[in-house]
């Protein structure tokens, strides 16, 4: 699922912060469940407004987490901090105390206070006050509240305050609380030297982790500028130079000049991460194009970070099911042109077309003032 994402719930993260007046919300992709939030299942492959308000947060705050084409949840934050989801959901995954499906948005209860989400078929949130919240899917205790049940309101983890940032996979959930980084939920990927905890635990002993998140499989996490990653090796997707599987976090490479990690692909075998310099670079494999190395559209994998493209002006990134999308900057540092590459099937690329793939960034119309991004299995978001 994603996040205003849905799955895209989930993605992008976007960097700037909700509050102000609001922008506007873009959709566009497949949309045979309404995730597009239009009030419809129409397929659209350019952008389409989704209502006619403008309050929408300047950065989506926001992470896609997709697993499959089947879970087809949004969420999205306001400039007034409320929390709203449009889609489909099976475990509970829009947060709205029911299991029914909605394609225009629809508010997350009525609080005001939420600050950013991730999610795939369970959802993390942090509210503005530092407390983590959950709901959704919990079958392999990835919600961290010390059980299995799935949940379909939003429920406290814990009382501490001081969370920053989260991850959730398929089975595996993180976050970063006073910059110590915590993880719980399935052993294959929450670093634990293949331990299954329900509840958050520690990982070593730093207090200086900035950024992290979940893949199918996998998980990621920044301290110090330094990349680290544990869980499946397959398709070299930890970065690490090799295809073995990690129980405990490796350190991708010796750089330390990672900024964040913006995009993890649903296949779970594919990751794009922000620089500081803002280039981005991926590894895993290509599926699609997505490492924007093949015009063939598929063409192998990587297991060291390789750079998409030659450009230093990227200010948000994000992957879905099978394309990217971004941002470049405008010359601000916060708006910039929407660039999208890889799978477009559904016209999640957002070109006017559905042409099966394209292996290289393609701008998407002329408008230079795109805030933040979201991604999601085959359709996209975005605010300007």
């Amino acid at each position: 699922m994603g996040i205003f994402q849905n799955a895209l719930l989930a993605g992008a993260a976007a960097a700037a912060t909700s509050g102000g007046a609001g922008f506007s919300l873009y959709a566009w992709g497949l949309n045979g469940s309404g995730e597009l939030g239009l009030g419809d299942t129409t397929n659209r492959s350019s952008p389409v407004q989704v209502g006619t308000l403008t309050d929408w947060a300047g950065g989506l705050n926001i992470q896609n987490g997709i697993m499959s084409p089947g879970d087809a949840t949004n969420h999205f934050v306001k400039a007034d901090n409320t929390t709203w989801a449009t889609g489909n959901q099976t475990y509970g995954e829009m947060g709205v105390g029911n299991l029914t499906d909605y394609s225009s948005p629809v508010q997350v209860g009525s609080l005001t206070d939420w600050d950013r989400l991730t999610g795939s078929q369970g959802v993390l949130a942090v509210k503005t006050d530092g407390t983590l919240w959950v709901w959704g899917g919990n079958y392999s205790a990835q919600l961290g509240l010390g059980d299995k049940t799935n949940y379909s309101s939003p429920v406290q983890v814990g009382s501490d305050t001081g969370w920053t940032d989260t991850g959730i996979g398929k089975n595996t959930g993180m976050g970063i609380r006073d910059g110590k980084l915590f993880t719980w939920g399935g052993r294959e990927a929450n670093g634990q030297d293949w331990v299954t905890s329900s509840s958050p635990v520690q990982i070593g002993s730093a207090t200086n982790w900035t950024s992290c998140r979940c893949a199918a499989d996998n998980s990621f996490a920044i301290a110090g500028g330094a990349m680290y990653s544990t869980g499946n090796g397959g398709g070299g997707v930890n970065g690490d130079g090799t295809t073995t599987n990690r129980r405990t976090f490796v350190q991708v490479g010796s750089l330390t000049d990672w900024s964040k990690i913006t995009a993890l692909g649903s296949n779970g075998y594919t990751v794009v991460v922000l620089k500081t310099d803002e280039t981005i670079w991926g590894w895993g494999y290509n599926y699609n194009g997505m490492l924007a190395t093949s015009s063939s559209g598929a063409g192998g994998s990587y297991s060291s970070p390789i750079q998409i493209g030659d450009s230093s002006d990227w200010i948000d990134i994000q992957i879905g099911g099978g394309h990217c999308i971004g941002i470049r900057d405008s010359g601000d540092g916060e708006t910039g042109t929407l660039w999208t590459w890889g799978r477009n099937d559904g016209g999640q690329l957002g070109l006017g077309n559905t042409t099966a793939f394209l292996s290289s960034p393609n701008q998407v119309g002329s408008e230079s003032d795109w805030r933040a991004v979201s991604a999601g299995y085959d359709w996209s978001f975005g605010v300007r």
